[in-house]
């Protein structure tokens, strides 16, 4: 009887031989890091900016959107450990060894980390949508979606963990004494209420913004900046037809690379979407031109000090959003 060492997962096709065919792994190693450490350094400047260029404490948003950057950088040793187990190469050159059980626990662990991720970018978003406005329809609408955004992602954690009876059937592909529910389906369904959650986070906003007192073009670039999530909202799309392809793939280890990519680039830019408002003082600070100012009068304000130089009273409920320096009402309109 062969060993596990030395069966694989399946042949060839014909007129290929075993181990012809490049390895992508190089490739999915690079797009985990460097997504990674783009969004990690993205919540490095919004704490700077958070820190040193403006009064705002540590607030909530804050502290989901680091929960969310920490799940990001740990996927990246734990993709190493699916590449291990296979992913990344064809499947007739994966040993039984190497796939099972490797690849089923440490899929199972990215999946939970990934939609932990993708929520916690959700709920620093939501968290900052509280700071908007003191109206009780949209702060009861706020909270309604993250209690939500907080059920869906305990019912994904617990479908994937106790899908399968017995739990080990979840990962280990030699148990068939059994039952699961089926992956394609729950996949499907969790994808489509993701969807959904992105479509609601992106509007809810725009009611409450429409109504501010500034010029239009400067209410269709706050609209824009929080619009930005529609961008992750195509990729969650794009991630979930990709995924039901590959899941019936007949050579599963090869084509499920893309669909960890998509998820990489969803994680991370869910993470730089959640922080785009909060660096808008930043870039007041250190990219004054591109938004028609000057840092010396950002730096002016910043500290307090009273005066608009020639800004409008647009400009000032801008920044009154943006740079959290509303002095009236100040629970809301600022972070």
């Amino acid at each position: 009887m062969a060993s596990p060492e030395t069966t694989y997962m399946a042949d060839p096709p014909a007129g290929v031989e075993r181990f012809e065919g490049d390895s992508i792994q190089a490739n999915m190693a690079a797009c985990a890091i460097t997504t990674a450490v783009i969004a990690l350094a993205v919540v490095a400047l919004r704490l700077y900016t958070r820190f040193f260029l403006t009064a705002a404490r540590f607030q909530f948003d804050d502290v989901f959107v680091c929960c969310a950057v920490v799940c990001s950088i740990i996927l990246i040793p734990i993709s190493f450990k699916i590449m291990q187990a296979g992913v990344g190469l064809h499947m007739w050159n994966v040993t039984m060894a190497q796939y099972n059980p490797g690849l089923g626990v440490w899929t199972l662990v990215a999946t939970i980390f990934y939609a932990w991720a993708v929520v916690l970018s959700k709920l620093s978003i939501l968290a900052f949508y509280l700071r908007l406005s003191p109206q009780k329809w949209f702060r009861m609408l706020t909270f309604a979606l993250m209690g939500i955004t907080t059920c869906y992602v305990l019912v994904y954690t617990f479908l994937f963990l106790f899908r399968c009876n017995p739990i080990a059937q979840n990962w280990d592909i030699t148990i068939t004494s059994g039952s699961c529910i089926d992956t394609r389906t729950i996949m499907t369904v969790l994808s489509v209420a993701n969807i959904l959650m992105d479509v609601a986070t992106l509007l809810l906003p725009i009611p409450v913004i429409m109504r501010l007192n500034m010029r239009l073009a400067q209410r269709i670039s706050v609209v824009l900046i929080f619009s930005s999530g529609i961008f992750v909202c195509a990729i969650a799309i794009k991630r979930t037809l990709q995924m039901l392809d590959a899941l019936t793939s007949p050579d599963y280890t090869w084509d499920i690379t893309e669909q960890f990519y998509w998820s990489y680039i969803e994680v991370n830019a869910g993470i730089l979407c959640a922080s785009v408002p909060a660096l808008k003082p930043f870039a007041k600070r250190h990219l004054a031109t591109v938004f028609g100012g000057s840092s010396q009068r950002y730096h002016r304000n910043a500290n307090g000090e009273s005066g608009q130089g020639a800004t409008g009273q647009g400009d000032r409920d801008t920044d009154a959003i943006m740079l959290r320096l509303t002095p009236k009402r100040a629970s809301y309109t600022r972070f």
